[in-house]
């Protein structure tokens, strides 16, 4: 019997393995309109995100454009330049388009420093201020910003001193005193009796109490000690229909016990019941730091005579411990002079330049 010529193994005794399954994959169907409402989605999502500042970039460039037609600078343009205002329409409608882009973007500082520019042009230097603080507030580091201040104030400042002031001091110091029979402390008692405590002249040298680490000013007063009052008869001229004024503690009383006090500014005209022009609330702690400045509208009597009353009343507590106050420097000059006044140009000048070097 003869041997099988080939030798079977173990693997080839074993069935085929089965072959593979082959499964074909057929693309997913997705909706068109559920890709075009996806994208859809998302254009609305970044326009919703991006346009409060495609806006704000559109109202500065259309500002921007107006700007250009309704302002004249300088030749050559310099550092402290000032725009001049040549086209009131075109500025009116860069200032729509600023106020737009100020509610648009409300931190961010160019609308409000372009808004300032219009207003410096227009001569409103009040409003330049307020629009460039509002910039300087939201870029604080931007030292272009503290110096158009600067230069705002400074105009401010030519207003107040190139102004013709009419100084009272002798006019108010020859007035009417009505003071209560009530001693009080003072410099000025004298055998006249009791109300000469309330009155007198002399001089103050302090800061402003906004500014008490600048320069000390001397001015001055007529010392009126509450509770008392002084008025006098005046014509108010048509040219200088304002009241400018500063208030202050004598700086000997510093340590003393006053509570601050209240001062007002009444008009009686020749016909009528008088009127408060002026109001001034002095807390202890102003008093103690230095002047205060306040000023008064006249101008609905210019060209009258009236009389102008002054009065000094104690502070909250009523106490009347050692109010060494005076009226300083006593004036009358034009409103926006007085008004320019009260907001201490000179010193803000200084305080924004300072923080330049």
């Amino acid at each position: 019997m003869s041997l099988p010529t080939t030798i079977e193994t173990a693997d080839s005794l074993m069935p085929p393995a089965p072959a593979p399954l082959v499964t074909s994959r057929r693309p997913q169907f997705r909706p068109p309109w559920l890709m075009l409402a996806l994208l859809a989605c998302i254009v609305l999502a970044l326009a919703w995100l991006f346009a409060p500042t495609l806006r704000w970039a559109y109202d500065i460039e259309r500002a921007g454009r107006l700007m250009d037609t309704g302002l004249a600078w300088p030749t050559p343009r310099l550092a402290a330049s000032l725009p001049q205002a040549r086209d009131a329409q075109a500025l009116d409608q860069a200032l729509e388009y600023l106020d737009d882009a100020e509610r648009r973007r409300p931190d961010h500082p160019h609308a409000y420093q372009l808004a300032g520019q219009i207003y410096a042009a227009r001569a409103d230097w009040e409003r330049a201020v307020a629009m460039l603080d509002q910039a300087r507030a939201r870029a604080p580091q931007n030292p272009l910003y503290a110096w158009e201040i600067s230069l705002i104030y400074d105009q401010m400042q030519k207003v107040v001193e190139q102004t013709p002031r009419a100084s009272l001091m002798d006019t108010l110091a020859g007035g009417h005193l009505i003071a209560p029979g009530q001693l009080v402390k003072s410099l000025f008692c004298s055998d006249k009796g009791a109300a000469s405590c309330y009155f007198g002249r002399g001089l103050y040298i302090q800061p402003y109490a906004a500014f008490p680490d600048q320069v000390a000013v001397e001015q001055p007063i007529l010392f009126l000690h509450p509770p008392a009052s002084l008025e006098q008869t005046l014509l108010i001229p048509p040219a200088q229909p304002a009241l400018s004024f500063v208030i202050g503690l004598d700086p000997v009383a510093r340590e003393w016990r006053t509570d601050g006090g209240t001062f007002r500014v009444w008009v009686t005209p020749p016909s009528g019941s008088r009127q408060m022009v002026a109001e001034l609330t002095l807390d202890r702690a102003t008093a103690l730091r230095g002047w205060v400045p306040g000023w008064a509208d006249l101008t609905p009597w210019a060209g009258q005579t009236v009389t102008l009353t002054l009065e000094s009343h104690p502070g909250p507590a009523d106490d009347l411990n050692d109010d060494w106050y005076g009226w300083g420097n006593l004036a009358l000059t034009s409103a926006p002079a007085a008004r320019y006044a009260t907001l201490l140009p000179k010193q803000r000048m200084i305080q924004a330049r300072a923080g330049l070097r």
